[in-house]
């Protein structure tokens, strides 16, 4: 009897555990990461997959399929893998609602970030890479005084 009970109290266990665990994304992904759609979702900010800014933070926007579970990665050059983004100790990681909207703010460093969005849903999985390129103020204002004066 006490047999049945911790069998019945094991497979209440992996029948409510399972299916939480089986749907986590992967902490982290290979360099060459790549999905098997591209009908889940549409980046809108950064606008261009390759992008410079003077800002330590960007809001990446898109539209997403309702549903879609949404997550960002970033490359670690050192370790040759994507590893999932995390703020304030919480996975970046979001379901798309009803709406199909998905916003998301991202702390940059100086130099080179390249971010991961992963959209997930069912079998379906699309990425879309990000190359956002954070500039010292210094250098934009710079870049802007070279400008003003050559069209001067």
């Amino acid at each position: 009897m006490k047999g049945i009970k911790i069998f019945a109290i094991l497979l209440a266990l992996i029948i409510f555990v399972l299916p939480v665990s089986a749907f986590a994304s992967a902490e982290t992904l290979p360099a060459g990461y790549a999905g098997n759609s591209n009908s889940l979702i549409t980046v809108r900010n950064p606008a261009a997959a390759t992008s410079s800014t003077t800002n330590k933070f960007c809001v990446i926007s898109a539209v997403a399929v309702p549903g879609t579970t949404v997550t960002l990665y970033s490359y670690d050059s050192a370790r040759g893998q994507y590893v999932k983004m995390y703020s304030d100790g919480k996975a970046l990681e979001a379901v798309v609602g009803a709406a199909g909207l998905y916003a998301q703010s991202v702390s940059l460093k100086n130099g080179s970030n390249t971010i991961l969005v992963v959209a997930a849903n069912g079998n379906n999985v699309e990425t879309v890479k990000l190359d956002i390129t954070v500039v010292k103020s210094e250098a934009s204002d710079n870049i802007i005084n070279i400008w003003q004066t050559l069209i001067n």
